[in-house]
């Protein structure tokens, strides 16, 4: 499924391919996996702007000193991770959780963490992650976290031993989102609006800001081997420093299933791309290059 918006609307969605006998059909829900934060990135930066959370806050939920809601939106919290389909609840799964890192000292892409923004919302508001979504998304966004939505399967499960089920069960604030083109579009391009327009509906326009700057910059990973083309701000993926691309000024997140939101504010563009193969990329798929076939012209 592949997506067109701007901040006035949905300019254009294709439906291609087929899931077994299914084919695709361009109001098709599929699994976001890691296009879930920035919708819980959201939900969070709204609570700050009520007054709800500060960024500053800490997780109580666990034991682990210093590790404070901005650590938890930029990866940088050094919680230890967990399987996305552990057997273990996710509140135990905080309560347990182990670090490898001082909080704010390195950066290592952390599912747990959201786990954490989501306990943190839910203790500071009494409402659950899920309610704060739906709220700011509206009836009918064609985005939530309810399986029930029939979305198309996820093949090479096997390949990674991943239990789908059981990470659905979990509704996983890092990965258990489901979406359509059209919720996904729609919600770029209210963020595009803020960013134009000012508009303080769904975040206040500095707020959001401060969100698309980098908190990752200059850290090293706690694995010296592991290595990086782009960096984070507060749940949003920031690749001004992906060589790979032609037009870097785009932030957004993909997911493990190959979908992709990506938002371009000095073109105000949406991309949206969902798809379900969790190996697509050893498949010979480089998503880059779709990016790349939109905007051909450098913009570093």
């Amino acid at each position: 499924m592949l997506g067109i918006g701007t901040s006035r609307g949905i300019e254009a969605i294709e439906a291609f391919g087929a899931s077994g006998e299914r084919v695709a059909r361009s109001d098709d829900h599929f699994a976001l996996f890691s296009v879930t934060k920035p919708l819980v990135g959201l939900a969070a930066l709204r609570a700050v702007r009520a007054g709800s959370l500060a960024l500053g806050d800490a997780l109580d939920e666990s034991a682990l000193p210093g590790v404070t809601l901005e650590h938890l939106l930029s990866h940088r919290s050094g919680l230890v991770d967990v399987p996305l389909d552990s057997p273990v609840p996710l509140g135990d799964q905080l309560a347990s959780a182990t670090a490898d890192y001082a909080p704010g000292a390195a950066f290592r892409y952390t599912n747990l963490a959201f786990a954490g923004v989501g306990a943190m919302l839910e203790r500071s508001t009494g409402r659950t992650v899920y309610d704060h979504i739906d709220h700011y998304l509206g009836p009918g966004a064609g985005v939530g976290f309810d399986p029930g939505v029939d979305p198309h399967d996820v093949y090479g499960t096997d390949g990674v031993d991943l239990d789908l089920s059981r990470m659905y069960g979990h509704r996983h604030p890092a990965a258990g989102a489901f979406g359509t083109a059209a919720g996904l579009l729609g919600l770029g391009g209210r963020v595009l609006r803020t960013l134009r327009d000012g508009a303080g509906e769904l975040l206040d326009p500095a707020l959001l800001r401060g969100a698309l700057v980098s908190r990752t910059t200059g850290l090293g990973e706690p694995d010296p081997a592991a290595t990086r083309s782009s960096e984070y701000g507060l749940s949003g993926n920031l690749r001004e420093h992906s060589p790979e691309l032609a037009n870097r000024r785009v932030f957004g997140h993909a997911g493990w299933s190959g979908s992709q939101w990506w938002i371009y504010p000095e073109q105000d563009v949406v991309l949206v791309l969902l798809t379900n193969h969790l190996q697509a990329g050893d498949l010979g798929v480089d998503f880059s290059e779709l990016n790349n076939a939109l905007f051909p012209a450098s913009v570093a």
